[in-house]
C-alpha cells in the first residue's frame, strides 16, 4: 500500500502542474484580449454599440480570468497536499523496513519464557476440531513416555550413542490428528507423565520444567525454494526464533528476509532461548513433508541435525517431527542409524466420537440418542478430520433432528468435503484397498495394492484414504465406511462399485432381515475377492474370521463380476424344486420351510488322474455352501454349541442325501448368539458367532451390522 501512495502522489504532482499550466494559459489569452481592446479604443465616443460589444468581452475575459485564479490556487494547494502525502508514504515505507527492527533482546525472551512456562508456540490447530476433547491417544503417550525415560538415563549417564537415542516421529496421512498431538504435549502429554506411576520422579520434575516449542514448515511459514540455499539448520533456527519476535514482526516472510543472511546454528539457538531453570526443551517439527517434497537432501539433513543434537546438547533436548511422508521419514531415520520410535495415532473410538460431539450442548442428546447421527458417526470411523467434517455439517445446517432429510443433507455435506480434500474419485487401486479392508487380509506396508506397477498400501495411508494397523507382525487396512461411501458415489461406472453400491448402500433392501443381510453379504464377499483377481481359493480362506473344520479343504472357483447376484426361491429348495440356478455365483435365499436358509453354487476344482495315460487334468464340479441364519434358536437359546452345529449339519446332511447325493457341499452357521462350542466343532463346517463376526465381516461391515440390527457398538 504504501508504494501506491507514493506513485499516487506523483501522479497527482504532474496532474497539477498541468492544471497551473493551463490556468496560467487562459489568464494570459484574457490579460492579452483585454489589454488590445484598450488599445484600439481609447476614444470610443459615438460607438456605443461597439462599446457594449467591448464590454462584454471584458466580462467574460475577467470571468475566465477569476475561474484560471481559482484553478490555479486549487492546483496549488492539491499539489502541497499531495507532496505532504508523498512525504508520509516515504516514511512509513521507511519505518517498516524490516532491516530497520531490532530481534527481542535476550532479556526479552527470557520474560516471555517465563511467563508462557507452558508453550510460547503459535497454535498449530485453529480449525473447530482444536477445541475437540483430546481423546484415545494415552497409549502413544506410554510409547514416547517410555522411550524418552530410557533416553533420559543414558542422558544422564553422558552416553552419546546414537543408538540409545531414538528419534520420535509421527508418520501420518493428513487429518490423523498430527499437528493436534504436537499442540497437546505442553498439556496432556505433561499431564500423563505426571500422572503416570511408572515414570520416576526425576523424568516427573523434568518434564514439569520443560520448555515446549512447536514450529512448522507449512501454514504462514511454508518451507520454500529459497530456504534451499540457506540450508535447513538456518531455517530450522529461524523459525524457532520467530516465535519469540512475532509482536515485532507482522509474518514470519518478514523476519525471515530480515535475519535470512545471519549466521544461526541450532544448538547456540535453542541455548539462547533456553533460562537456567529449565532443564529441557520439546521441539515439535510439524509438516517436514513440506521439506521433503522441494529438497529431499535437506530433508535428510533435518533429521541428521536434530538427531546428533539430541545426543550431545547441554540440555535434554527432545525433537519430535510430524509429516506426511511415513515412508520415507521411516526410511531416514532407519539409516540415520538412530533407532526409530514412530507414535502411533490410531483411529478415534466410536465412544471418544460420540463423547466429543456430545460436548455441544445442541447434540448432546442427540449424540446418545438419536440413530441418524450415532450411525454418521460410526460411519466416520474415528478419523480426526471426518469428525471435524461431521461437526461443521451439523452447524452449518439448520439443526433439525427429527427430519431424515436433515441428516441425508448432512452426510451429503461428509462425503461432498471428503472428495473434494481427498480426492477419492481420483485415487489408483483405492477400490482394491476396499476389498483388502473388508476381507481384512493382511498386507505389508510396500506392497503393491494392485500388481508390481502400481501404488503401495503405505502411500494410500500417505494419502491419508487409509489406516494401516499392526497385526502379527504385519499390517491390516482400515478404511472409514464414509471413504468407502464416498468412492461409490464417484466410482459408479466402475462394474465393481456399481455392484457394492447395490450391496452395501441399497434404498431398497434396508437390511431389515437378518438372512437378506448375509445373503448379500457372501455375494459381496465374492465380488471382493473378484475385485483382488482371485481366480480360485481354498474354502477356509474365502470364509477366513469363521471357526471352521475342513479335513479335506476344497478349493472353490470364484465367479466374474458379472456372475455374481442376489436372488429368492418362491419354493423350497431342494425339496420341491429340483432346479439349480443357471450359474455358479448366484447366491439364494430359499423359501420359508426349507432345510437350509440360503445356499450358493460354486464350482469346486480338482485334479483328476487319467489311469490310462498317467497325466492329471484339472478338472471342475458342483459344490454347495449351505447357510443357515440365526439370530436365535427357536426354543430361546442364545448360544451356539457344538450340539446345535451337529444338529444343523444332522439336517442339512439328510436333505443332501435325499435330493442331492451327488453334489459336494459345505455348512456355514451365521448366527448373532454366543458362542459355547469349541475348535473342534462337526466336520465339513464353518460356524460365525458372536465373537467372531468383526473377523469374519470386517470393521465397516460389522458397525453397519450393529446398528441396522440395534445390537451394541463397539
Amino acid at each position: 500500500m504504501e508504494v501506491q501512495a507514493v506513485q499516487a502522489a506523483v501522479d497527482g504532482v504532474q496532474a497539477a502542474r498541468e492544471s497551473v499550466q493551463a490556468a496560467d494559459n487562459v489568464v494570459k489569452r484574457a490579460q492579452s484580449d483585454l489589454d488590445k481592446w484598450k488599445e484600439k479604443n481609447v476614444d470610443w465616443t459615438g460607438e456605443e454599440k461597439a462599446l457594449v460589444s467591448r464590454i462584454r468581452a471584458l466580462e467574460k475575459a475577467t470571468e475566465a480570468l477569476e475561474k484560471a485564479t481559482e484553478a490555479l490556487k486549487n492546483a496549488r494547494e492539491y499539489h502541497l497536499k499531495l507532496k505532504e502525502k508523498e512525504k508520509e508514504a516515504n516514511v512509513r515505507a521507511e519505518s517498516q523496513s524490516p532491516k530497520k527492527r531490532p530481534m527481542a533482546s535476550d532479556d526479552e525472551i527470557l520474560v516471555m519464557v517465563t511467563k508462557r512456562r507452558r508453550s510460547i508456540s503459535l497454535p498449530l490447530v485453529q480449525t473447530a476440531g482444536s477445541a475437540f476433547l483430546f481423546s484415545d491417544r494415552n497409549e502413544s503417550f506410554r510409547i514416547l513416555a517410555d522411550a524418552l525415560q530410557e533416553r533420559y538415563s543414558c542422558w544422564q549417564a553422558e552416553k552419546q550413542d546414537r543408538n540409545l537415542h531414538p528419534i520420535p516421529f509421527l508418520a501420518d496421512g493428513p487429518g490423523s490428528g498430527k499437528s493436534r498431538f504436537l499442540q497437546e504435549l505442553p498439556v496432556s502429554f505433561k499431564s500423563y507423565v505426571t500422572n503416570s506411576i511408572v515414570c520416576s520422579h526425576d523424568f516427573k520434575v523434568l518434564l514439569s520444567n520443560a520448555l515446549f516449542i512447536n514450529i512448522t514448515f507449512g501454514n504462514g511459514s511454508a518451507y520454500t525454494n529459497d530456504e534451499v540455499a540457506i540450508g535447513i539448520q538456518k531455517s530450522l533456527c529461524l523459525r524457532i526464533l520467530y516465535q519469540f519476535n512475532r509482536k515485532l514482526y507482522p509474518s514470519f516472510g518478514v523476519f525471515y528476509t530480515s535475519f535470512k543472511d545471519s549466521d544461526w546454528n541450532l544448538a547456540v539457538t535453542l541455548a539462547s532461548i533456553s533460562p537456567s531453570e529449565f532443564g529441557c526443551i520439546v521441539l515439535g517439527i510439524d509438516e517436514v513433508n513440506q521439506v521433503h517434497d522441494i529438497d529431499k537432501e535437506q530433508f535428510k539433513q533435518l533429521f541428521r541435525i536434530v538427531g546428533g543434537l539430541s545426543c550431545s546438547f547441554s540440555l535434554f533436548f527432545v525433537p519430535i517431527l510430524a509429516g506426511t511422508v511415513i515412508g520415507p521419514m521411516q526410511s531416514v531415520v532407519t539409516k540415520s542409524t538412530h533407532p526409530p520410535l514412530h507414535i502411533p495415532l490410531p483411529l478415534l473410538s466410536f465412544k471418544s466420537c460420540v463423547a466429543i460431539i456430545a460436548r455441544d450442548e445442541h447434540y448432546a442428546t442427540a449424540a446418545q440418542e438419536n440413530k441418524y447421527l450415532r450411525q454418521l458417526i460410526s460411519d466416520v470411523g474415528g478419523h480426526c478430520r471426518s469428525l471435524e467434517l461431521l461437526y461443521q455439517a451439523l452447524i452449518s445446517n439448520t439443526y433439525n433432528p427429527n427430519l431424515k432429510s436433515f441428516w441425508d443433507d448432512v452426510a451429503t455435506n461428509v462425503r461432498t468435503n471428503i472428495i473434494s480434500r481427498y480426492g477419492i474419485g481420483n485415487i489408483p487401486d483405492f477400490g482394491k484397498a476396499i476389498a483388502y479392508a473388508f476381507l481384512s487380509i493382511l498386507v505389508d506396508d510396500n506392497q503393491p495394492v494392485s500388481g508390481l506397477n502400481s501404488g503401495s498400501f503405505v502411500s494410500l495411508e500417505e494419502i491419508g484414504v487409509i489406516k494401516l494397523v499392526p497385526r502379527n507382525g504385519r499390517k491390516i487396512v482400515r478404511i472409514p465406511f464414509m471413504f468407502v461411501w464416498s468412492y461409490l458415489q464417484t466410482n459408479h461406472y466402475d462394474s465393481f462399485a456399481k455392484f457394492w453400491n447395490e450391496i452395501l448402500l441399497s434404498k431398497v433392501l434396508q437390511w431389515q432381515e437378518w438372512e437378506d443381510f448375509n445373503i448379500n453379504y457372501i455375494a459381496f464377499r465374492l465380488s471382493l475377492f473378484s475385485c483382488l483377481g482371485y481366480k480360485s481359493i481354498q474354502l477356509s480362506k474365502f470364509l477366513s474370521g469363521a471357526t471352521h473344520n475342513f479335513s479335506n479343504d476344497p478349493v472353490i472357483t470364484i465367479p466374474n463380476i458379472e456372475n455374481i447376484e442376489v436372488s429368492r426361491r418362491s419354493e423350497r429348495y431342494p425339496e420341491t424344486s429340483k432346479n439349480p440356478p443357471v450359474s455358479s455365483g448366484n447366491c439364494v435365499l430359499n423359501a420359508d420351510g426349507s432345510s437350509f436358509d440360503g445356499f450358493v453354487y460354486l464350482d469346486e476344482e480338482f485334479l483328476w488322474l487319467n489311469e490310462l495315460t498317467g497325466l492329471q487334468s484339472n478338472m471342475k464340479t458342483q459344490f454347495l455352501l449351505a447357510l443357515q441364519m440365526k439370530l436365535s434358536y427357536s426354543n430361546g437359546g442364545q448360544e451356539i454349541s457344538n450340539e446345535s452345529i451337529a444338529a444343523e449339519y444332522k439336517k442339512v446332511r439328510l436333505c443332501m442325501d435325499t435330493y442331492l447325493p451327488n453334489i459336494s457341499f459345505a455348512l456355514l452357521v451365521l448366527g448373532r448368539c454366543k458362542r459355547k462350542f469349541d475348535s473342534k466343532i462337526r466336520e465339513n463346517c464353518a460356524v460365525v458367532s458372536k465373537a467372531e463376526q468383526k473377523e469374519f465381516y470386517g470393521e465397516a461391515y460389522y458397525q453397519r451390522l450393529n446398528f441396522v440390527f440395534g445390537f451394541e457398538e463397539v
